[in-house]
């Protein structure tokens, strides 16, 4: 008798753990802002979460990024807000066809820049049609928020190529969407794959200010993160999302400009997933092997 009732009072003990568990998420979510810089191989894959609400701003070349989102996120909470597309290349948004399908999205964000004739891009923009999300076309200006203490500002791309005649219409990096964030009294950059071209833009028209956080663009190009664009931002702390390539990522030329002005960097290829924590004006770094 000892024996059969012990075997009914483990499994229910186990759901009543359980559903104490789910129920202190509930009542008290998250305190703080996270971004998670996911080690997806070369690509990009970035979650910021306010509490319960989920931003992810690309998805990197595979279904890796599914099993990214299922360590990060409660297992209980099945919705992202917000999915945002930084520019149409295969290493940022194949992965977002798996989580089109697997999670419920409520709002899709690109650039609009149009791929037709790639057959990735078409099963991309069918999940979107079939996952009933809303979709907008990013612009300068626009601003987004997520949770009750985040706010991300687009800097790029401008709403016309007519506008920016100077930056080359089939370079589809120096279209990619890039973010000031603002959470929790601390700043961050997401950089996308945007070029130095790009940029010079934002300090022409006075977009830049100092940052604690950047995600460096185009996995660390030498390309990207110029040395006026350093100087005008001075990160304090930086991530390089990057994986095996045979395109010299990340170049040894970007990584100097980062090291001479004292940023502290993480590369995904080293250090696997990276987390930055905003609280309280600051940001706590962590990285996960």
């Amino acid at each position: 008798m000892k024996r059969r009732t012990l075997t009914r009072v483990i499994p229910a003990f186990a759901a009543a753990v359980a559903l104490s568990a789910i129920a202190v998420h509930a009542i008290f979510p998250p305190l703080h802002v996270t971004v998670h810089v996911f080690n997806i191989g070369q690509g990009d894959a970035i979650l910021i979460q306010d509490g319960y609400s989920e931003m992810l701003i690309d998805g990197g070349p595979d279904d890796t990024v599914l099993a990214k989102l299922g360590d990060a996120m409660p297992f209980f909470d099945r919705t992202i807000e917000t999915v945002v597309l930084t520019h149409p290349h295969a290493d940022h948004f194949i992965g977002l066809i798996g989580v089109l399908r697997r999670y419920k999205v409520k709002n899709v964000i690109f650039d609009g820049r149009v791929r037709e004739k790639d057959p990735d891009y078409r099963r991309f923009k069918e999940a979107i049609a079939s996952s009933g999300a809303q979709v907008t076309q990013i612009k300068v200006g626009d601003r987004i928020t997520l949770g009750d203490r985040t706010t991300f500002t687009a800097l790029w791309p401008p709403s016309d190529e007519a506008e920016s005649t100077d930056i080359d219409a089939h370079d589809e990096n120096a279209w990619s969407v890039v973010f000031r964030m603002q959470a929790e009294g601390g700043s961050a950059y997401l950089m996308g794959d945007a070029t130095a071209e790009v940029e010079h833009r934002l300090l022409a028209a006075h977009l830049l200010s100092s940052a604690d956080f950047l995600k460096v663009g185009h996995h660390g190009s030498r390309y990207s993160s110029s040395p006026e664009f350093l100087d005008a931002i001075h990160p304090k702390y930086a991530v390089i999302s990057v994986g095996k390539n045979t395109y010299g990522h990340p170049s040894w030329l970007a990584l100097q400009r980062l090291a001479t002005r004292g940023v502290r960097v993480w590369r995904t290829d080293q250090s696997g997933d990276v987390r930055a924590t905003f609280k309280n004006g600051t940001v706590v770094m962590r990285a996960k092997k």
